[in-house]
């Protein structure tokens, strides 16, 4: 079961550095990895999917995050994550995973916080 002692999804991402000139920034990277993640774990596929799904879902979003700007566009998206490291983004998202995990049952990931039962 996870608890207050479990670092937020953005705390394992927190080493991916922002790779835009900060003046021109209009949407925080915590925004876009949170959406980009949310929308993943929510069956988006793609950068558009995952614009969509943000502007569908940009009152779940603030619960969290201000996202004063909106939703980034799938081109935003895409630029930005190009510009990331992709073998630091995938130690995070690895990192990220594991700490799901429920030491008890290694094998079991359970993203939602309720666990999957055979039946």
């Amino acid at each position: 079961m996870l608890d207050s002692l479990h670092p937020s999804i953005l705390d394992h991402f927190a080493r991916i550095e922002d790779p835009r000139q900060n003046a021109k920034v209009l949407y925080p990277s915590a925004e876009i990895l949170l959406l980009a993640l949310a929308a993943t774990v929510a069956g988006a596929d793609d950068f558009v999917e995952t614009t969509l799904w943000g502007e569908k879902n940009l009152p779940f979003l603030r619960r969290f995050l201000a996202y004063a700007n909106g939703i980034p566009s799938h081109d935003t998206l895409c630029d930005v994550f190009a510009a990331i490291d992709p073998e630091l983004f995938k130690t995070c998202f690895l990192a990220w995973v594991d700490d799901l995990r429920d030491p008890s049952v290694p094998e079991l990931i359970a993203i939602d916080s309720l666990p999957l039962r055979r039946r």
